[in-house]
């Protein structure tokens, strides 16, 4: 019984991280589930962050992102990012994609090549960008 105290005593208290509540979104984001695979490896999956803009070009966001610390007002040469993202530009039944390959970068920097649609997700022979907006 002891025992049982003494491990209780050290536990955390309050919510485990993936419990935490969600960091506040910029204006026009919306919380939902993308997955962003590229050459068979996925590096957002589940819960993400998008915004969706005129004509159906979205962008995702992967749940680690700090959007506070990337609209803190510090210069751009000392901002990095902290998750991956992606851009989709829809023109009619096709789409150019983009991504962050290199996680601290603030661009989608690398282009995925041209996309087609199946359902929720966009995508060819490397990539498949999904988003789901629950």
């Amino acid at each position: 019984m002891k025992l049982l105290i003494a491990m209780l005593a050290v536990l955390p208290l309050g919510p485990a991280p993936a419990e935490a509540a969600p960091q506040p979104l910029p204006s026009g984001y919306h919380w939902g589930r993308c997955l962003l695979q590229v050459d068979g490896r996925a590096y957002i999956s589940g819960r993400c962050s998008y915004n969706v803009q005129a004509g159906g070009s979205f962008m995702i966001e992967g749940p680690k992102q700090d959007f506070a610390a990337l609209n803190s007002g510090k210069p751009f040469a000392e901002l990095v990012s902290k998750d991956y993202f992606a851009q989709i530009d829809v023109r009619g039944a096709e789409a150019n994609g983009y991504w962050n390959e290199d996680i601290r970068s603030l661009h989608a920097q690398t282009p995925l090549g041209v996309l087609k649609r199946k359902c929720a997700c966009w995508l060819n022979a490397k990539a498949r960008i999904c988003l789901w907006k629950r």
